[in-house]
């Protein structure tokens, strides 16, 4: 609740005039309240078309899957990564000083997971990557 909304409103943003009402006999007017459960925010791996990507960090990684080590280039200068499981839970954060990075991941369960980046800008972007199990 941090500078967050506490609610939010789904549905009819039309003006009275403008809707659609129906009265249940009495002529009482009766609104509905919706509770959302179970709700998730996941980052994407890239921009919908017709975004601007000027914000876009260009970066890549490899090798995805990865087993044990997974290194990210990029053409910019690099600040820190981050690595998240799908729960959002950081499991891996490192301050970068380059435009290459190293992870060393043997011990990462496998799994899917969210690598982030940061310039020294403070831009930031994200991308998936697949962390293999052991053969």
């Amino acid at each position: 609740r941090d500078g967050g909304e506490c609610f939010i409103t789904i549905g009819n943003f039309n003006t009275d005039e403008e809707s659609d009402t129906t009265y249940l006999g009495t002529g009482v007017q009766y609104r509905a309240y919706y509770y959302i459960d179970d709700v998730s925010v996941l980052a994407l791996d890239s921009v919908p078309d017709g975004v601007e990507d000027e914000w876009q960090i260009p970066f890549t990684l490899y090798p995805n899957p990865v087993t044990d080590v997974l290194r990210v280039e990029s053409t910019v200068q690099l600040r820190n990564a981050r690595l998240m499981d799908m729960l959002g839970r950081e499991v891996y954060s490192r301050t970068v000083e380059g435009q290459t990075h190293t992870l060393h991941l043997r011990d990462l369960p496998a799994g899917l997971y969210l690598i982030e980046v940061q310039d020294t800008q403070g831009r930031r972007a994200v991308q998936r990557m697949v962390k293999a199990g052991r053969p």
